[in-house]
């Protein structure tokens, strides 16, 4: 194998490497609100499209959450699931 080959071969598995680690994925996350007796009171489903990671998407749910908290609400939760 030449040098140029080698150094060609290198460089597309680092670009691709380089490219896997900026993947961004579509999250779905569902929210509960629950009232002081423990009674679900609402539940939506937020959908965040090209989300780095979990962390972010629960982030971004949980200031949704707020916005929409229902009259009565207490103990809220948010669990998001990664789509490819």
């Amino acid at each position: 194998m030449s040098r140029a080959t080698v150094l060609g071969v290198s460089l597309s598995l680092g670009l691709l490497a380089s490219l896997a680690c900026d993947r961004k994925w579509d999250f779905e996350c569902t929210s509960v609100w629950e009232g002081r007796t423990g009674n679900e009171l609402a539940r939506k489903v937020y959908s965040y499209p090209q989300m780095a990671d979990e962390k972010a998407a629960t982030a971004r749910c949980e200031e949704d959450m707020l916005k929409d908290r229902p009259k009565g609400g207490k103990a809220a939760s948010c669990h998001c699931v990664g789509q490819e």
